[in-house]
């Protein structure tokens, strides 16, 4: 044996159960709870641990197809759900489930489901599956505890007739102990170390290989046994095969003996090298040892393992709601603790103090207002809500608190794992020597059983010897007789003298043996002496190794007791990290609630300064328009200004060019007069000319003024002009300016919408995450697939051919029990229900298996996943098995729509009949709308509509 390996935090399954349910305990020693049946207890741990607002309940019709699915494996007749629907009593719904609790049917369904659970669907072997399922009927039928059905099925061996088919379950697993590890551990135990086979689990910290190997060491030693005489494969059991084991990755090795998980390694008895069986392996002989490490499994069902305990409550709540407390159901660890743990707690501490009744906590289950909740989520989520916010700081502080305890804890548990390693590294040499001492008495052992089967041939010989010379002596007394009555018989003589012969020397022969005999027990003597030397080393080599070893052990107590308070504290961590962020994710919608309200209560907002910002464009336009028309009025007025000063101008120089001439002729006349002062006619021209040019001269003048006036007038109009640009530029930077503020205004608002639309989708996804967080602690129903089982059922019953079988049976079981005979004795008339019922189902077998190898899980693997395949689908739509059910015959389903000419009355029997509620009007007119359209081809429309409603997804789930 080696050291343990290093991974060193346990399980959640290991021993936090047995905490939680003394709470219980002492809840019930109180008197808390004492007064309340289950089923109300379930609804009032839930409230006070839900995080997400309650479905209101399922209506009568869901309800019914509901709990008759889940009780007795199919739906109820259109008859059934009538009566159910019209009675009035408060009650009904209870007497509904003792009804179908105490219906044949129950015990039958629930050996099916059982059948799943512990054989998943693998081919026979060694066991034929129609006496398996008979043993699980009559447990079921008698309500045999889960412990008594596990014990009988952990230590079955296939000897005793009666029991033989509980050992089907390590029979048809060839016991291999690998595959019983697995299994055991899932099945009964609700944990999968499978992974940790090799080396401690790679996902979940808290799967080591010793756990694995601690349930190993209950199956290694189990093997097959084939029984000519029988003719059938047995359990026997070695007494010898240690559960060893090394890490492929840190080379760490041990050995384990058997562990329960969450359990110590079990104390064993310790035999003698040679005192180990009852029955002693040997050719063609079963092994029964002294001590049986298989039957040690049965320990589990003695009310003290927690994880056993609480694995069936937990799965059953996943059959019944399609979900586990625990999911998977076979993955419990600290950090996948329950959703409710005072709800597993409850449902375990009942089913344990009520002697792991199976039949009471599915009645007390189906009577919760939990299982009874509608599929569609409260109407108004938001009130529960809005208490997220005082919710999460308290929450915080515990997961704080519990962080740092975990750590503390953490470290206690490695130091624990120091001292337990050294404490394991010290045995190193007794073990040692314990094994040589082991192998050498093993080695003196072969010449002692060697001088056995040789002094039992001898001694064999002797025997054969001695009956011989019986035999000759007799023959030779006889001869001596005849020789004397016949002397002178010559053959008669000689015989005689033959078979004497004969005597001698078989005594001779005979004499020999006897002294090889006597020699070889001496020899016997010899080597056993030698032997029990050999074994008396053994056992003193034992004694010096468990006297070493005791340090060992406690070393182990005090780790294991250690790694109980790291799985608690963590397992407590995990339950309130979970339940803060469920309610961190409700706080989050809240948030998303918030913000889309935000934005929408923006949009109008925005909107508004939107139209204030279009308003002050319009009104701007006008402004722009009157500068418009004022800048064109300036600019005309100079441009008129302009051309009249171009027309002064002109008409000034036009009066400059004609006074140009006579002023300079004045001017020439002059500078002669100058030189001729007094020339007359010089003067007199000169006076002439000036006369002339007086006049141009005042023209002149007047059209200088004139263009002086002109050019006045055109800067004045410039200037205008100028202003009334300078007006101009200033309205339309003003109305640029509003332009872009209404451009600014648009973009608010359609951000204000692009934020609403996001927020929008923030919601639907925050919901979406909410919704599937209530969905998982059951606030609403849970969507479920029908099993094959289920499925084959539903279909027979709502076709009418499962009634049309049930007549026939009733009138097979007629003819040796008949009814009025029974109907006098309440118990001879239940089994002889039971006997129809069961006279059905091995009928429909065939038609189950169809429906199992199509809609069933692989074999051997779990059956509780939802799939859809092609060849699903193909087999509704082409096969003739659902088509030859839907024919009219008889008075099935289709045969009696045919019958009613109302199509509101066939509407409402179609749905009732196959969907156990009344259609709605909208259904209805489509049913009216297309019979109207096939009127002419009537029965085949009318099996169109039975296919349509038996294949849609609403049938094929139990809502």
């Amino acid at each position: 044996m080696m050291p343990l390996p290093p991974r060193v935090i346990a399980s959640r399954w290991s021993t936090s159960l047995p905490v939680l349910t003394v709470a219980a305990l002492a809840l019930c020693a109180t008197g808390a709870i004492a007064q309340e049946p289950l089923h109300q207890r379930i609804d009032a741990a839930i409230a006070t641990s839900q995080t997400g607002p309650v479905a209101g309940l399922a209506s009568d019709a869901e309800f019914i197809r509901r709990v008759s699915l889940d009780l007795v494996g199919t739906i109820p007749t259109s008859a059934e759900v009538r009566a159910f629907l019209a009675e009035a009593s408060p009650d009904k719904r209870t007497a509904l489930v003792e009804r179908l609790v105490a219906d044949p049917r129950f015990a039958l369904h629930w050996a099916e489901v059982f059948d799943t659970l512990l054989m998943e669907r693998r081919p026979d072997k060694h066991v034929p599956h129609a006496e398996w399922i008979k043993y699980l009927q009559a447990s079921l039928v008698q309500n045999k505890p889960w412990n008594q059905l596990v014990r009988e099925i952990m230590t079955a061996d296939g000897t005793d007739p009666a029991l033989r088919p509980a050992a089907k379950f390590f029979l048809d697993r060839d016991a291999e102990p690998h595959i019983l590890t697995r299994d055991v551990g899932r099945i009964f135990f609700g944990v999968d170390l499978q992974c940790a086979q090799c080396h401690n689990h790679p996902l979940v910290d808290h799967y080591l290989q010793s756990d694995y190997y601690g349930l190993y060491a209950f199956a290694n030693r189990t093997v097959l046994f084939n029984d000519e005489t029988a003719k059938q494969m047995q359990l026997g059991e070695k007494a010898e095969g240690d559960a060893d084991y090394q890490s492929v990755f840190t080379k760490d090795a041990s050995r384990s003996r058997p562990r329960l998980p969450g359990g110590t390694e079990l104390e064993e008895p310790h035999l003698a090298l040679g005192d180990e069986y009852v029955v002693a392996p040997a050719d063609k002989v079963r092994p029964v040892p002294k001590y049986s490490r298989r039957a040690q499994l049965a320990k589990a069902t003695e009310g003290g393992n927690g994880a056993f305990d609480r694995n069936l409550p937990n799965r059953l709540w996943a059959q019944l709601f399609g979900r586990g407390l625990v999911h998977p159901v076979d993955w419990n660890h600290p950090h996948n603790p329950p959703v409710h743990p005072q709800v597993l707690d409850a449902l375990t501490q009942e089913f344990v103090s009520s002697g792991y009744n199976i039949q009471h906590l599915i009645r007390q289950i189906v009577l919760s207002q939990t299982y009874q909740r509608s599929l569609d989520p409260a109407a108004d989520p938001m009130a529960r809500v809005a208490q997220a916010t005082e919710q999460l700081p308290p929450l915080q502080q515990r997961v704080t608190e519990l962080e740092a305890a975990v750590k503390g804890a953490a470290e206690a548990l490695a130091q624990r794992y120091t001292e337990m390693k050294a404490a394991r590294d010290a045995l190193v040499e007794p073990d040692q020597a314990y094994q040589k001492a082991i192998q050498a008495a093993l080695a003196l052992k072969k010449p002692f059983t060697d001088a056995q089967a040789a002094l039992a041939a001898t001694q064999q010989q002797i025997t054969a010897k001695q009956t011989a010379i019986t035999a000759l002596t007799d023959v030779a007394a006889k001869g001596a007789e005849a020789v004397k009555l016949l002397p002178n018989d010559a053959e008669v003589a000689q015989a005689t003298t033959v078979f004497q012969n004969k005597v001698t020397a078989a005594t001779t022969e005979l004499t020999a043996l006897q002294k090889t005999a006597t020699d070889q027990t001496a020899a016997v003597a010899a080597t056993q002496a030698k032997w029990q030397e050999g074994v008396a080393g053994s056992e003193a080599a034992y004694t010096a190794y468990t006297t070493a070893a005791a340090g060992w052990e406690q070393k182990k107590l005090e780790w294991q007791a250690a790694r109980t308070v790291v799985l608690q504290q963590t397992t407590d961590l995990e339950i309130a990290v979970q339940r803060r962020n469920r309610w961190q994710q409700s706080a989050e919608l809240a948030q998303q609630v918030a913000g889309f309200a935000a934005a929408q209560a923006a949009l109008p907002v925005a909107e508004t300064e939107l139209k204030t910002a279009e308003t002050a464009v319009v009104e701007q336009q006008s402004v722009v328009t009157a500068a418009t028309t004022a800048l064109a009025t300036t600019t005309q007025e100079m441009q008129v200004a302009q051309q009249q000063l171009e027309a002064a101008t002109n008409e000034f120089a036009n009066r400059q060019a004609t006074a140009k001439p006579v002023v300079e002729a004045v001017a020439a006349t002059e500078a002669a007069l100058q030189k001729l002062p007094n020339d007359v006619e010089l003067t007199d021209i000169a006076t002439k000319l000036k006369a002339r040019l007086a006049p141009l001269t005042t023209s002149m003048t007047e059209a200088e003024a004139v263009r002086n006036a002109k050019n006045a007038e055109l800067q004045a109009a410039a200037s205008k002009q100028q202003t009334a640009q300078q007006q101009m530029q200033t309205a339309q930077a003003e109305m640029t300016a509003r332009q872009q503020m209404v451009a600014t205004k648009v973009a608010a608002v359609e951000q204000t919408r692009t934020s609403i639309a996001t927020a929008q989708g923030s919601v639907a996804q925050a919901k979406e995450k909410v919704a599937v967080a209530w969905e998982q602690e059951f606030d609403s129903r849970i969507e479920k697939q029908l099993t094959p089982e289920q499925m084959t059922y539903a279909l027979l019953s709502a076709t009418g051919v499962l009634a049309g079988q049930r007549a026939a049976a009733d009138a097979e079981v007629e003819k040796t029990i008949p009814k009025a005979q029974a109907a006098a004795d309440p118990a001879q008339l239940a089994a002889r229900e039971r006997q129809v019922e069961q006279l059905v189902r091995e009928r429909m077998r065939g038609n189950v298996n169809v429906f199992v190898n199509l809609y069933g899980g692989g074999a051997g693997q779990p059956q509780d996943q939802f799939f859809a395949t092609a060849d699903q689908a193909l087999f509704l739509a082409n096969n003739g098995t659902l088509r030859s059910w839907i024919n009219p015959s008889g008075e099935n389903l289709s045969a009696r729509l045919l019958k009613l000419e109302d199509t509101s009355a066939l509407a409402d029997e179609l749905y009732v009949s196959t969907l156990c509620r009344p259609p709605t009007s909208a259904e209805a007119a489509r049913v009216a709308e297309f019979l109207t359209q096939k009127a002419a081809e009537r029965p085949a429309a009318i099996q169109e509509l039975v296919w349509a409603v038996l294949t849609s997804a609403e049938f094929r789930f139990n809502l």
